[in-house]
């Protein structure tokens, strides 16, 4: 198999988000216990895990239509699950 530059920004791209969502994650899991739980923080808390998903999904998967399909579906979700700045 040819090495191919399209493999590793994939997995760049996978890591890139998955690591900044994670830390974006434990900042509000951290905001949760300082606070106390509210709905808009379990709706950015639920967003983030799904931005979390995306990324290890484009680390963990060849390249493939169905694997950028999946990735751009679940940022969507997530996307619409995200509290709106009017709402914060």
């Amino acid at each position: 198999m040819a090495f191919q530059y399209y493999f590793i920004l994939q997995d760049l791209l996978g890591l890139l988000i998955a690591f900044l969502y994670s830390r974006l994650l434990i900042l509000s899991i951290k905001l949760v216990f300082a606070k106390g739980f509210s709905v808009k923080i379990g709706r950015v808390i639920t967003s983030q895990i799904l931005f979390v998903l995306a990324g290890l999904i484009l680390i963990l998967n060849l390249w493939s239509m169905k694997t950028w399909l999946l990735f751009t579906m679940i940022i969507l979700i997530a996307l619409l699950v995200m509290p709106s700045r009017k709402e914060r």
